[in-house]
C-alpha cells in the first residue's frame, strides 16, 4: 500500500476521527495553581479558559506555565487570565486532520481547541493525539497490528 493511499484514507478525514477528548475548562478567575492541579489530575497539557457564558476566551498550557510563571517567578495564586493566550486559534470538529496539522505547524501550536458555532469548546486536539492516530492508521494500513494507545 502506498503512502499516497494512506494519506487519502486519513489526512482528509474529519479531526473527529482522532476522537478528541472533551476539554478541561476553567474560568478567567481560576488561580494558576488550580489550573496546574487540573492539568496534572487529568494528565493533560493545557486547560481552556472560558467566559461565564461558556465561550472560549483563552488557553493556558504547560509551556505558558514554564515560560510565564516559573521563569518570571509569578505567584501561583494569580488568575490564570494573566498568563493565558487570549483568543487562541480554533477550528471546528469537521476540520480535516491535514488542516489541523497545518494550523499547528503554521502557528507553532501543540493544542488546537475545537469549538461549536457559538465558540463553546467541544474538544481539544493535541500533537500527541494526532501522532497516535496517524501511527495507528499507518500500522493498520501496513498490517503491523500495533494497538498501543
Amino acid at each position: 500500500m502506498s503512502f499516497g493511499l494512506l494519506e487519502n484514507n486519513f489526512l482528509f478525514k474529519s479531526i473527529g476521527f482522532v476522537q478528541p477528548p472533551s476539554p478541561i475548562t476553567v474560568n478567567e478567575s481560576t488561580s494558576i495553581k488550580d489550573a496546574v492541579f487540573l492539568m496534572k489530575k487529568h494528565n493533560i497539557g493545557c486547560c481552556l479558559v472560558v467566559k461565564p457564558d461558556g465561550k472560549l476566551c483563552g488557553i493556558v498550557s504547560e509551556r505558558d506555565i514554564v515560560q510565564k510563571v516559573v521563569l518570571n517567578d509569578v505567584d501561583l495564586q494569580e488568575r490564570v487570565s494573566t498568563i493565558m493566550i487570549k483568543d487562541p486559534q480554533t477550528t471546528k470538529i469537521t476540520a480535516t486532520v491535514a488542516h489541523v496539522l497545518n494550523l499547528m505547524s503554521e502557528g507553532n501550536y501543540r493544542h488546537i481547541p475545537l469549538v461549536d458555532k457559538e465558540d463553546i469548546p467541544v474538544g481539544i486536539v493535541s500533537v500527541k493525539s494526532i501522532i497516535i492516530f496517524i501511527s495507528k492508521q499507518l500500522a493498520k494500513g501496513l498490517g503491523l497490528g500495533i494497538t498501543k494507545k
